[in-house]
């Protein structure tokens, strides 16, 4: 990304507390994302699983 410009120039490039604090409250909403969707992945391979045994209900 070039230098930025406008409204972002003053913007501390080495990041303040403000954005710190931002891009953890962004970690933790991917991290939340990645455990959904490994659940999501557990559960799909383990309803194959299944009907590859015909024990589905």
């Amino acid at each position: 990304m070039a230098t930025p410009q406008g409204r972002n120039a003053s913007r501390d490039p080495k990041g303040t507390m403000k954005s710190t604090a931002h891009k953890m409250m962004q970690d933790k909403e991917t991290d939340k994302m990645k455990k959904e969707s490994e659940k999501m992945e557990k559960r799909k391979k383990s309803m194959k699983e299944d009907r590859k045994n015909n024990k589905v209900n």
